[in-house]
């Protein structure tokens, strides 16, 4: 029964000149509105270069022959793997260095790092303090570690507890 009463409002509706016109005329509408294809849009963000994996509040820990060298704690990991493989951590790192016997040696914090998977290289920069146990502080904009090596381009503080150097 309630199907004939829908029929019925619909042959009603139909049968007003007025309101067919304009069921009409939103019929055409809709037609026109989907003639364009967003095709070409879809591929230009595909070119964009996302990461692979995402991550959040991250702890990696990196070991060689079962020692733990250091750990590196994140709130955002990026990983891409495709045509470069690299590990980005754009919102910052705080890292934990250790010797071949276990001791924890320095602590570092960097607003940015960049890990080359393939060069054992580390990029730290933005705001980047790297603080050994004798409490000497090492300042800069961007260091290089590879290895147990660190490097850097650019000015470079250092703090002990009785002198500071540039």
């Amino acid at each position: 029964m309630y199907l004939e009463q829908v029929n019925f409002t619909i042959k009603q509706v139909l049968k007003n000149s007025k309101s067919y016109i304009i069921l009409l005329i939103a019929f055409a509408a809709c037609l026109v509105a989907c003639q364009k294809s967003d095709l070409g849009n879809m591929e230009s963000v595909q070119d964009v270069n996302l990461p692979d994996e995402v991550s959040k509040d991250m702890h990696l820990v990196y070991s060689d022959s079962g020692r733990t060298k250091f750990i590196l704690e994140a709130p955002l990991i990026h990983k891409y793997t495709k045509d470069t493989n690299y590990t980005e951590f754009p919102e910052g790192v705080h890292g934990e260095f250790f010797n071949n016997v276990g001791d924890k040696t320095s602590d570092l914090v960097a607003g940015y790092c960049l890990k080359v998977n393939k060069d054992d290289e580390i990029i730290f920069r933005d705001s980047v303090r790297f603080e050994n146990i004798k409490k000497e502080i090492l300042i800069s904009e961007e260091i290089y570690m590879v290895n147990d090596s660190i490097f850097s381009d650019t000015i470079v503080y250092i703090k002990t507890p009785t002198i500071v150097m540039e």
